[in-house]
């Protein structure tokens, strides 16, 4: 049996960060606009989604859900509910449909509120993290920082008293006392609790205010994954300037392509090497960056990390002048893209070579990107490539019937029953 895990290794994060994020929230001027040396996406944080077709996606979980709504028995259920709540929110996320995405997160919230009362079993309230941590998600990908920081900060203070927050302090105190009980959730929370706070100051190139935090996180004893923190290090130091510091952190590592983390680490060498001036990159091998990233996507098994590994390998070696080597990494990511299904990366996919070809090769791109425009149904998507690509805002959509809208339907008539 686990231990009971001490929530004030927690609180410990959470002051340093409050604290210092409260100091200097009102003094950071937006108008200052900090350059992006190198991106802020992390590449050792997660296994990532695969996006099927919308109809498709939606049609499974609409079939899950009436299967659990002819039992009418949630108790049975719990993992598949949860399960379906959560891919929902992040489909209305993918359509920026924030408004629907809060609404089923809340929805979530109160129906295992009610739940843990009908049957009379407190331990339900540990469901209710989740969407507390989607909501920090929704406010993070609208851009309302302040919302998403208060929510951390609540989910993170043991002191009801203390608490800031707009939102229900009994809620709060309700998510402690279910998680106290279950040490594996516990942990999830602390990690994702973690993981967000350093993605918030990515989002908002926070770079010395996220250096700061990492340098006094040190005392928790449940945390993110090393290789996480490290390379949320190197980017906040390489976009503040700090080359060599950030560069040593990538070269004191084994780096024999074993593993994610090794790999990140190597990228984010390269990624560095490259904004050098050119008489300090005699150490750098852009053909090894080509033939590690070709062999990624072109071995038996090619999961989405990889593929986004070589996007951004691409996006490398185009900063230093190698369209071809780019150019090829890019038909490669994009084929893949298409036999899985993946209507975001395509997309992706199809932006940057939209940016590199010409002549009859751009024109290619551009059918594929009209093709996909029209038949996609992730908003986010079809804004990406327009962007890119304006001329398609003459295409229209391809009529779809909205199945969206129908599951949305479908969890609030389930959460309704529980009222």
């Amino acid at each position: 049996m686990h231990k009971k895990l001490n929530l004030k290794h927690a609180v410990t994060i959470n002051n340093v960060a409050q604290l210092y994020h409260t100091k200097y929230r009102n003094i950071i001027s937006k108008d200052i606009k900090r350059e992006q040396l190198l991106k802020n996406t992390l590449f050792s944080s997660q296994t990532r989604i695969i996006y099927k077709p919308l109809t498709t996606w939606v049609g499974k979980l609409r079939k899950a859900f009436q299967c659990i709504n002819y039992q009418r028995y949630a108790y049975e259920h719990i993992t598949d509910v949860v399960d379906i709540f959560n891919h929902a929110a992040i489909l209305f996320i993918m359509q920026e449909n924030y408004q629907y995405a809060r609404e089923i997160c809340y929805s979530q919230i109160q129906l295992f509120i009610n739940l843990s009362k009908k049957y009379n079993d407190t331990s339900l309230l540990k469901y209710i993290f989740q969407p507390w941590i989607n909501l920090v998600k929704i406010d993070r990908w609208s851009g309302n920082d302040y919302d998403a920081f208060s929510k951390l900060d609540a989910l993170m203070t043991m002191s009801q008293s203390e608490l800031t927050t707009r939102e229900n302090k009994m809620l709060t105190k309700l998510i402690y006392e279910s998680l106290e009980k279950d040490y594996k959730i516990c942990c999830l929370m602390m990690k994702l609790c973690l993981l967000e706070r350093i993605k918030l100051y990515l989002c908002n190139q926070q770079y010395a205010e996220l250096i700061y935090f990492l340098n006094n996180e040190r005392n928790s004893t449940v945390s993110l994954n090393w290789s996480i923190i490290q390379e949320a290090r190197i980017v906040a130091l390489a976009n503040l300037g700090n080359f060599d510091e950030a560069l040593n952190i990538t070269i004191n590592k084994k780096l024999n392509m074993d593993s994610l983390e090794e790999r990140v680490f190597y990228l984010r060498n390269c990624e560095i090497y490259a904004l050098l001036p050119i008489g300090e990159k005699r150490n750098f091998d852009a053909d090894n960056l080509f033939n590690i990233s070709y062999c990624l996507i072109h071995c038996d098994i090619v999961n989405v990390n990889s593929i986004y590994f070589s996007l951004h390998a691409a996006y490398i070696l185009l900063n230093l002048g190698l369209i071809h080597d780019a150019v090829k990494l890019l038909y490669s990511c994009l084929s893949i893209s298409m036999r899985l299904e993946d209507d975001i990366l395509k997309a992706e996919c199809l932006i940057m070579l939209y940016q590199l070809v010409d002549g009859d090769s751009r024109k290619n791109i551009e059918d594929l990107m009209i093709k996909h425009y029209f038949n996609t149904q992730y908003v986010m998507a079809r804004h990406k490539m327009l962007n890119c690509f304006q001329d398609l805002i003459y295409v229209e959509q391809r009529c779809h019937v909205d199945e969206l809208s129908l599951l949305f339907e479908d969890i609030l008539g389930y959460c309704n029953y529980y009222l």
